[in-house]
């Protein structure tokens, strides 16, 4: 959040309600002034007098009375399962209730002792639904409200939490970042311990605990590393032997491939073996001489990891070209590729799409071939993939190598990640983690203009602004036959972007739609026309302007835009205005008698100034 943003959100709360209203709301108010790292919510105050706190209405209006508080465990069964759709009253409720650890606490016990079947499962369902009004809060205190969630899981009894958080939380977690948010609340070490509580001697019994360990670590809270040494730690503790608990963790959590060591034979049973041994131990001896072969044994000594291997066969796609050995190279690396994606091994699989985009584009592959690339890098090209993706690039504590490989990844996977990356843009809800897609797609958007252009018919009209945004980061005339269609849309804030857009292209037919939209009829898109008329010095925009500033014309011809219009004349340099300018100057106190009149007249005046002591060659 940069000192800019927060003394633009101070002169949003500045303004009047009304003002704020008219322009959509905070939320847009401040999209409009390129503040994306703040987010405001909305809530209503009412003011009563004390007498009338009796009535029905009023005591409605007060649901946290300490008379009903706290709530009964049916009333909160019926708010988390209309989680989704909750009125501001019931979410305040909730948000009240999660505050208090011990009250949640009380209601998991509850939720535990009316299911006889599987009180996992059902206490799994009720935090998945308290994790999503968590996310409904300001980041501020989203913290406190999972630390008071995180508390009550750690209070249940030891076999029901070691499987609510290996069979439910954990793996929910690493789709949904409401749970991930509350699991982070939780200790590394608490969380390996309440894992280990409930494994048994038995294969099964280790085979779950591998699992969620696995799981942990690909959730991002905790690196591989320390999920591993708190693993061991915790199976230490429970008894059990630390080479045990190390192979244990070995198997969930894999460094490197494991070579087995080669079975030495019997014992020569004569002389005559003996000799031929000794003739190959000197054989071998003479062959050690070659460095590369004792590199490679060495590699070979020391271990491969999965990524390594991956990467040979990668290196050896553009090498090959027959067909049935293309393909079985490439069967290999696409059935790598999600496993990989799955334990964050990104600089692997970013190395890989590298190979794979250069190999669609090669025109030397057949037909067939690149086709067959091209799917590969469908395959991972999903929603859910890249959404996880995105998500990675914005975290912060990653290691710069890894968030890194992440961003490229995406901008590598090219026109297959267009339609997935828009749609993980329109579910996102968070207006910095829009920000952020936006300006991912706008990196690569240039090159796929008319995929990208498909979409500004869309229904949703925050999407569409969204589309129109990255279209205009392109700055190439080639989106201009898109916005020439949402500058008509119907919603303001769209045709708001739109102008932004066009005022960033450099071409004469972006002038042309900029001097149309001076007929908008809403006054803050007509200002920012005129504004943008008058800075790029557009000489043909001044008919139109001069329209505005007398106040006719088709259009939305306020006081604002007025002024605006003027002020756009003087900045050109339009002498050819100077007798309206003069007449409305003449005005002020005229038959515009009013605060209004007198703006005009003054900003009138102004451009009259300005233009007779200045030439008029700042148009083009």
């Amino acid at each position: 959040m940069t000192p800019q943003e927060i003394a633009t959100f101070l002169r949003a709360v500045a303004k009047e309600p009304l003002e704020i209203a008219a322009a959509g709301g905070f939320s847009s108010w401040l999209w409009e002034h390129d503040v994306h790292q703040i987010t405001v919510g909305e809530m209503e105050t009412k003011v009563v007098d004390a007498d009338e706190a009796e009535e029905p209405a009023i005591a409605e209006a007060r649901p946290e009375q300490e008379a009903g508080w706290p709530p009964e465990p049916e009333t909160l069964d019926q708010l988390l399962e209309s989680v989704r759709d909750l009125h501001d009253r019931d979410q305040r409720v909730l948000v009240r209730f999660l505050l208090e650890p011990k009250l949640v606490g009380k209601y998991l016990e509850h939720v535990v002792a009316q299911s006889a079947a599987d009180p996992a499962a059902r206490l799994a369902e009720r935090i998945f639904a308290m994790a999503k009004s968590i996310s409904r809060e300001i980041d501020e205190e989203q913290g406190q409200l999972s630390r008071s969630a995180a508390e009550a899981i750690m209070a249940l009894d030891r076999s029901t939490r070691a499987q609510l958080i290996a069979e439910h939380l954990i793996p929910r977690a690493r789709i949904d970042d409401g749970v991930a948010g509350v699991l982070a609340q939780i200790a590394l070490d608490d969380l390996c311990a309440a894992l280990v509580a409930g494994v048994s001697e038995d294969e099964a019994s280790r085979e779950g605990l591998s699992r969620a360990l696995l799981n942990l670590a690909l959730i991002g809270i905790h690196s591989r590393q320390e999920v591993a040494e708190a693993a061991i730690r915790a199976l230490s503790e429970a008894g059990v032997p630390e080479e045990t608990a190390r192979g244990i963790v070995q198997q969930a959590l894999p460094e490197r491939l494991a070579v087995p060591a080669r079975e030495r034979g019997a014992a020569p049973a004569d002389v005559e073996e003996a000799v031929r041994l000794v003739d190959m131990a000197a054989a071998e001896t003479a062959a050690s001489a070659d460095p590369a072969l004792d590199r490679l044994r060495k590699e070979i000594a020391a271990g491969l990891s999965d990524a390594d291997v991956f990467r040979v066969l990668v290196r050896l796609l553009p090498l090959e070209r027959r067909p049935e050995s293309f393909a079985s190279l490439l069967a290999l690396v696409e059935d790598g590729l999600p496993v990989l994606l799955d334990r964050d091994e990104f600089e692997a699989v970013s190395e890989a799409v590298s190979v794979l985009a250069a190999l669609r584009n090669d025109g030397d592959l057949p037909d067939e071939l690149r086709n067959r690339v091209r799917a590969v890098l469908g395959s991972i090209a999903t929603t859910e993939r890249l959404q996880r993706l995105c998500a990675l690039v914005r975290i912060t504590d990653l290691k710069s190598g890894q968030q890194e490989a992440c961003a490229r990844l995406v901008r590598m996977l090219g026109d297959v990640s267009i339609e997935p990356l828009l749609e993980v843009l329109a579910r996102e809800q968070d207006m910095s983690a829009r920000k952020a897609l936006v300006d991912m797609i706008s990196a690569i958007a240039s090159s796929h203009v008319e995929q990208l252009g498909k979409h500004v018919e869309d229904s949703r009209w925050f999407f569409v602004r969204n589309v129109v945004a990255i279209l205009g980061s392109t700055r190439d005339p080639a989106v201009l036959p898109y916005l020439a269609r949402t500058l008509r849309h119907s919603d303001a804030r769209v045709r708001r972007e739109t102008i932004r857009a066009l005022a960033s292209i450099r071409d004469r037919y972006a002038e042309e739609l900029l001097v149309a939209a001076l007929t908008d009829d809403d006054a803050q898109n007509v200002v920012l026309v005129a504004r943008y008329l008058g800075t790029l010095g557009v000489r043909g925009a001044v008919p139109a302007l001069i329209e505005v500033a007398k106040g006719t014309g088709q259009g939305n011809r306020d006081t604002a835009p007025r002024v605006e219009a003027i002020e756009a004349l003087a900045r050109i340099g339009a002498k050819e205005a100077l007798p309206v300018l003069e007449q409305l100057s003449s005005r002020r106190g005229g038959l515009l008698r009013g605060q209004r009149g007198r703006e005009v007249a003054a900003a009138a005046e102004a451009a009259v100034r300005a233009l007779t002591e200045t030439p008029s060659d700042g148009g083009r």
